[in-house]
């Protein structure tokens, strides 16, 4: 769950990770390069975290990315090669 305080430009969010914990490597916001290839903007938790609650200020990119729809959830797990499960951060509507 996401919550954004536009005013603030500052995203809190809830996480909970259906998974084993050993499976996984950590939960993390993307979005994609000038090159086109996915890039890791942050770090929300980490390997064998199952459930996270925190916040993050965003900064002027970050946040153009959020606004436009273009930054992602990503939820990277063990596999081989790595897995990586990629959902967009949907905003609820204002």
């Amino acid at each position: 769950r996401f919550e954004y305080v536009r005013t603030a430009s500052r995203l809190r969010y809830e996480l909970g990770v259906g998974a084993a914990a050993a499976d996984v490597h950590g939960v993390v916001l993307s979005h994609m390069d000038e090159d086109g290839r996915w890039s890791v903007a942050d770090h929300l938790s980490g390997p064998g975290v199952l459930s996270a609650v925190g916040d993050r200020v965003l900064d002027d990119e970050l946040r153009a990315e959020l606004e436009a729809g273009r930054l992602h959830l990503e939820l990277v797990t063990s596999g081989a090669p790595v897995e990586t499960a990629r959902a967009p951060v949907v905003l609820p509507a204002r």
